[in-house]
């Protein structure tokens, strides 16, 4: 494995010294098998719905247009009469499936279609049919509320719904979903958002990104909840952070108990992953602030798909606004049990595996409330573990390439690895790996060791973009050692900075002394 390695690496310099530029075919592993399905009844579903198939070179013939509401929220019995039993008519009609009666219950045997993709404008949730209030946890299990997409995936197994949800036999595996042996299962996503224009966006963005890569900057968002249950959803967030760090993704981690704040510089931010605020915050309240082109973001909160077609209401839709190529959500509460395992998630799609095969391979039930949200073939991460030559193309993102690269080659031998990175840093003339190593000493407890890196990575930036997004790090950093003077020390410096206050993001030092030493009541 080393050696090929060594070998990829040397072709990824060749490749990035000659320009070559190779250009990889979109992707038609599961083109001929998806079905798109939007809402005639909805102003701008048809046309996305046709710049959807024309993007993917899925045929005409698969686009299928449904006479359903136009709301989000529809009763179980619209369910049936105007999505379910339309497509399974179809499905048989167009000879999409084999179904075959087994002591008269219909099964189906084989179905040549893999993934369903639904359109903005087809309705998000069904809403639970009984309206007695449930009391206790158990009862709300037994709910019959769920994701139009979570039902639609168990479309070929013909079951009368039962409250609560279902196991989901894709959790966990290890195989693209085309050879996992799942006839009556088919992944299912949503090309959905606040706008038209957002729509469009993202399946432009997916289209683009797939053949360069996805590159950038990770943020991670704890919050340091590790009392009972939620000490698993605070697991799955520590192990994003680990596994960026070993796949060499540099990641930047607020480890407080607030989310990051205001206006603070999430730059080139490729991957997000937080929790556990109701509605979109922190940078996300910025309405000019954009993720990097590509970029895959989650939040976890049990309503955080509550709605797809709000800017600024709970998180799946935002995160949309905001430039997410692709994001996760539930519709209803999932309990955390029930909600997608993001390491999970993070880690297939690393892999290679697409969009919506990561999701459902990170999703432990389905009939329940979750959904993928963004092209569910978008695959972010092709070729990145195997050093694929369009993926290292010409110098673009070359401090992230370069970063990645050293970090699988010479991780294990720590002396080489600091020798690759310095001359790096001395070649390229940046920062950026001072910062980017000072990431992984902090998630291995030299928080010494992490700010002296930091310090070495501002003297080398030149951009005081770049020096403040430093010195926010330093400052927290010396939160994390429980050094508060010394963080509000920080703080108050860079308060202080005439450069720094000509910066948009220079709200977020207030922002974050405001939450160091909250201001009190209004006349106190």
């Amino acid at each position: 494995m080393l050696a090929l390695l060594k070998s990829s690496s040397v072709r990824f310099v060749l490749v990035l010294a000659a320009g070559v530029s190779l250009v990889q075919a979109k992707d038609s592993v599961y083109s001929k098998s998806t079905i798109v399905v939007y809402n005639k009844n909805f102003p701008g579903s048809a046309e996305i719905a046709a710049h959807y198939i024309s993007q993917r070179g899925i045929s005409k013939g698969n686009r299928v247009a449904l006479d359903c509401s136009s709301n989000e929220v529809i009763s179980r019995a619209e369910f049936r009469a105007s999505i379910e039993r339309p497509l399974r008519k179809l499905f048989t009609e167009k000879e999409w499936w084999t179904v075959q009666n087994n002591a008269g219950r219909p099964k189906v045997v084989e179905n040549k279609m893999r993934v369903l993709v639904l359109i903005h404008g087809m309705p998000l949730k069904i809403k639970d049919t009984s309206p007695e209030p449930r009391p206790t946890n158990a009862a709300k299990m037994q709910t019959d509320a769920a994701s139009v997409d979570s039902e639609l995936a168990l479309l070929g197994q013909f079951n009368e719904r039962l409250p609560g949800w279902l196991p989901n036999p894709y959790f966990r595996q290890e195989k693209s979903f085309g050879d996992a042996g799942l006839s009556n299962l088919m992944l299912v996503g949503r090309v959905d958002g606040p706008k038209v224009v957002d729509c469009r966006r993202m399946i432009n963005d997916a289209s683009e990104i797939e053949r360069t890569g996805l590159w950038g900057f990770a943020y991670v968002d704890l919050a340091k909840k590790t009392n009972g249950g939620y000490k698993q959803g605070e697991d799955w967030l520590n192990n994003v952070v680990t596994q960026c760090e070993r796949d060499g993704i540099p990641t930047i981690v607020d480890a407080n108990n607030s989310s990051f704040p205001s206006h603070y510089p999430m730059d080139e931010a490729a991957l997000y992953f937080g929790w556990y605020a109701r509605n979109a915050n922190g940078p996300f309240e910025d309405p000019n602030f954009k993720l990097k082109k590509g970029a895959i973001a989650a939040h976890i909160h049990s309503f955080s798909a509550l709605t797809l077609r709000s800017e600024t209401n709970e998180w799946t839709g935002p995160l949309v606004h905001h430039g997410a190529a692709g994001t996760l959500g539930n519709v209803y509460e999932p309990f955390l049990t029930g909600t997608t395992h993001l390491d999970v998630f993070l880690q297939r799609l690393l892999e290679g595996y697409t969009l919506a095969e990561a999701a459902y391979m990170a999703t432990p039930y389905l009939s329940w409330m979750s959904v993928v949200v963004g092209d569910p073939l978008y695959r972010p991460y092709d070729g990145f573990r195997t050093y694929e030559p369009q993926f290292y193309r010409n110098d673009e993102a070359l401090h992230y390439k370069t970063y990645h690269v050293a970090t699988k080659l010479w991780d294990a031998n720590p002396p080489e690895y600091q020798r690759k990175l310095e001359a790096a840093t001395s070649n390229h003339k940046t920062g950026f790996y001072h910062e980017a190593q000072a990431g992984r000493l902090r998630t291995a407890g030299s928080r010494n060791g992490a700010i002296g890196l930091l310090r070495k990575a501002k003297d080398k930036y030149l951009r005081a973009e770049d020096q403040f997004r430093v010195d926010l790090q330093i400052a927290d950093m010396e939160r994390l050692r429980n050094n508060k003077p010394r963080a509000k020390e920080v703080l108050r410096a860079m308060e202080a900075s005439a450069e720094y206050k000509a910066l948009p993001r220079y709200k977020s030092v207030k922002a974050l002394l405001n939450q160091l030493d909250p201001p009190g009541p209004a006349g106190s």
